[in-house]
């Protein structure tokens, strides 16, 4: 038979909450509830700092009993969810304002809803020798004016979903022309127009090159 009971301590241990890091799937915007994790990070040491965090019953990545009205640096990782990782994350709370969403882009390998409308393709670093192009990581692809966006991965691949307006009632889903922005911040913006087929794959057939001109096909 099991029995429970409560357990005093003296002093009464007491915690207060300083910031709750709320992760969050940026295409569905659905709280990721497990697969997530968050460490406070010392950007200049590249190292964890001893402070206290725990994961509430929703999910919540919670930094406990630490000063309001500084800045705090956490490393956000999500990888074995299926998501880029890792990404830094800066907060600075105050006591009426703990909670702060964590936006993660799906890696490309991941799957997405039946619905969406999808883009993938690989930036690459135009500097290189023909064939031997590395990929680039971290470039920001994003549909303009909307809020569909995703990040490349170590090899410079992205997969962007994005919904697409539904056709009035009775009529049948038409092609979307939309404008496409590729961003990094230590190369230039490049913008490409392109065509989406409702509830299709789109693929450039070529790597995307940041500093370049070329035009790669853009097939779906």
């Amino acid at each position: 038979m099991k029995h429970s009971f409560d357990i005093e301590f003296e002093p009464p241990i007491t915690s207060f909450v300083t910031t709750a890091l709320v992760p969050v799937d940026r295409f569905s915007r659905r709280p990721l509830r497990a697969g997530v994790s968050a460490l406070p990070w010392d950007i200049e040491k590249d190292r964890a700092l001893p402070y206290r965090m725990i994961r509430s019953r929703s999910g919540y990545l919670v930094l406990l009993d630490q000063p309001f009205g500084q800045s705090y640096l956490f490393r956000v990782d999500a990888s074995t969810a299926g998501y880029i990782s890792p990404i830094d994350v800066s907060v600075t709370p105050s006591a009426d304002n703990r909670k702060q969403l964590v936006l993660l882009d799906r890696a490309a390998g991941f799957s997405f809803e039946p619905e969406a409308t999808l883009v993938r393709g690989t930036i690459a670093n135009a500097e290189t020798a023909p064939g031997t192009r590395p990929g680039l990581a971290n470039a920001q692809v994003a549909l303009a004016g909307e809020r569909f966006q995703t990040t490349t991965d170590q090899r410079g691949s992205f997969a962007l979903g994005v919904e697409l307006p539904a056709p009035p009632a009775g009529e049948p889903a038409a092609p979307v022309d939309v404008e496409l922005s590729v961003t990094h911040p230590d190369h230039k913006t490049r913008l490409f127009s392109v065509t989406l087929e409702p509830r299709r794959t789109h693929i450039f057939t070529e790597p995307i090159e940041i500093d370049g001109t070329n035009e790669p096909a853009f097939v779906g």
